[in-house]
């Protein structure tokens, strides 16, 4: 009973987060010229997206995530326009967009941009859940609620 008790709070944890963040998957809006771009997706809701977006496809194009190599290190070389830095962000989060890119071209045909705006509503409740599960560990059956 405890268990089924546990999987449904999960369930419903992970729901809420989901329904709340696909409302951004189709804003409505009266002029949608102003929330979505020339191929009708919608634009990333912060600039560390935008960033994120092209470290992910420049290591998806040629195996590393900045621009070019210079000296045998990766340079990004539109952060700091025009001399450019050395890319020294860790790719986990570009290693997870590849893999969920990959996942849901399994299934269906996606950019990765696409890739990159579902991506949020399927991490958000991840995390969610992660958090109840860990805090749940911590303090309890009934502390975390």
């Amino acid at each position: 009973m405890m268990k089924l008790r546990m999987i449904f709070i999960v369930i419903i944890i992970f729901l809420l987060g989901f329904i709340v963040r696909i409302g951004n998957i189709d804003f409505p809006s009266p002029d949608k010229s102003l929330y979505y771009d020339d191929g009708g997706l919608q634009y990333f809701q912060e600039s560390d997206s935008y960033y994120n977006y092209r470290l992910t496809r420049n290591l998806l194009d040629h195996g590393y995530l900045g621009d070019k190599i210079i000296d045998g290190k990766p340079w990004d070389l539109h952060s700091y326009y025009p001399p450019g830095v050395p890319v020294d962000y860790p790719p986990l989060l570009s290693y997870i967009t590849i893999g969920f890119y990959y996942i849901l071209n399994f299934v269906t045909s996606m950019s990765l941009k696409e890739a990159c705006l579902w991506l949020p509503t399927i991490m958000g409740p991840l995390a969610a859940v992660i958090g109840f599960l860990f805090s749940r560990r911590l303090n309890g059956e009934f502390g975390v609620l």
